[in-house]
């Protein structure tokens, strides 16, 4: 039985999301104690290193979004995975706070970005539709194992051979992994990729969403603004996102962060479940013969692949 080549596009989605968000949200707080005593800095200043890095990944978020409309994610990964090396390279060895939050702004937040946070969910939307729900799932699921598997990791590295050692090993570490899988990446499935063959409203729903793409146009900002989807998920992802690192800038730092890996073990928990849910939901309405078959979580793709299907409808019209 051969395996659909998307499953491999998930594979190197949760190993990209491990990586990314594990080594610079997840393992932030571990930073904290021997960056504020080698600079000098208060607990308060080394914090807003963290604001800054949400802020540049806020930024640049649109520009590689932009990107990955135009160009090929293979060259996106494969320059951002050296952009993402370079960057922990020279946080290791900067002795000025100036630049190292130009780092952590603009060049280290682009890497992130455009390494895999955008890039593995734009590969999984692409290689799915009928199973889009769960690939979706157990891809996002590597934001959780991150912060289950580096932050101790790095913290143990940070007590044997310091923060700046510890940054520049992790950088090369990354980089050299992410430039692995860069091969393994496909912009898009082929006419021989097929998702499903088992199912006829699988396979009607997979050449649909086959030829959505083919046909696809990148939206507008303005457009995008104008669906309450993109505000509807924009909103309340960011109320949802609480960062629990401040709880780790006490003396036993290192004990306190293996507590909080329960965290991202809960979030592996219902993030499998959610995948459950969203492909047996996805399986009921296809029962139900209804042609614009989307997973729930989407609703901005679901509204974007209608507006394909009709712009592509009225085209053959004419």
């Amino acid at each position: 039985m051969t395996i659909y080549y998307g499953w491999y596009i998930v594979a190197i989605s949760v190993v990209s999301l491990t990586l990314l968000l594990g080594s610079t949200f997840h393992s932030f707080g571990v930073f904290v104690l021997p960056v504020s005593e080698d600079l000098g800095l208060t607990r308060a200043e080394t914090n807003t290193a963290l604001i800054l890095f949400s802020l540049g990944n806020a930024i640049c978020a649109p520009v590689v979004g932009w990107m990955l409309d135009r160009l090929s994610i293979r060259r996106i990964m494969l320059a951002c995975a050296l952009l993402m090396g370079a960057s922990f390279v020279a946080l290791g060895r900067s002795h000025s706070s100036w630049a190292s939050a130009i780092v952590l702004g603009a060049p280290l937040a682009f890497a992130v970005q455009g390494a895999g946070v955008l890039t593995a969910t734009t590969l999984v939307a692409r290689w799915f539709s009928v199973h889009r729900g769960r690939a979706m799932a157990i891809a996002i699921v590597g934001m959780s194992l991150g912060g289950i598997l580096l932050p101790p990791l790095i913290a143990i590295s940070i007590e044997h051979v310091g923060w700046r050692q510890t940054l520049v090993i992790v950088g090369c570490a990354v980089a050299l992994t992410l430039l692995a899988l860069v091969p393994i990446a496909r912009d898009k499935p082929g006419p021989e990729d097929v998702e499903s063959r088992t199912a006829d409203v699988a396979a009607h729903t997979s050449s649909l969403a086959h030829e959505a793409a083919a046909n696809a146009q990148p939206l507008k900002a303005t457009s995008l603004l104008r669906m309450w989807p993109f505000w509807t998920l924009s909103v309340s992802t960011a109320l949802l996102v609480i960062h629990d690192m401040p709880i780790t800038v006490y003396e036993d730092y290192h004990r306190v962060f293996m507590m909080l890996a329960g965290v991202p073990a809960q979030r592996v928990k219902h993030q499998t479940w959610m995948g459950i849910l969203s492909t047996a939901h996805g399986a009921y309405r296809a029962q139900q013969h209804d042609p614009g078959l989307r997973q729930p979580g989407h609703l901005i793709r679901q509204q974007t692949g209608q507006h394909i299907q009709h712009e592509a409808t009225t085209g053959r019209r004419r």
